[in-house]
């Protein structure tokens, strides 16, 4: 049994990210825990920041697409400001969804960090 396990539980190495409003797709490499790690410290780091939803994009984008792994994090920032709400919004959650979290989970938590914030 182990090794029909093994076979039937392996995802596949890349999945394709597709913005919701051009079409143009992306291919993604699944995240390892070190590059997890990675964006999670720098996200934690842009606490307060007013762009900061640009700039996790583009570090995910950086880290975990091979065809931008080359580009600077700044460039794809500039790239991801140009896009439109609905393609620039729908790069976290796709992240987030590559980890395993669905939208539920995510609005969930927004908002009882939210209830947390606005209590007195």
């Amino acid at each position: 049994m182990g090794k029909l396990l093994d076979k039937y539980t392996q995802p596949k190495k890349t999945v394709e990210f597709k913005f919701p409003l051009s079409g143009d797709t992306l291919n993604f490499h699944r995240p390892t825990v070190g590059e997890m790690r990675s964006v999670a410290e720098f996200t934690q780091s842009l606490e307060g920041v007013t762009d900061a939803d640009v700039k996790i994009s583009a570090k995910v984008l950086k880290t975990l697409c091979n065809e931008l792994s080359e580009e600077s994090e700044t460039m794809i920032s500039k790239d991801i400001e140009k896009l439109e709400a609905p393609d620039r919004g729908a790069i976290i959650p796709f992240y987030m969804e590559l980890l395993g979290m669905d939208r539920d989970q995510l609005l969930r938590a927004g908002m009882e960090n939210l209830a947390q914030t606005t209590k007195k």
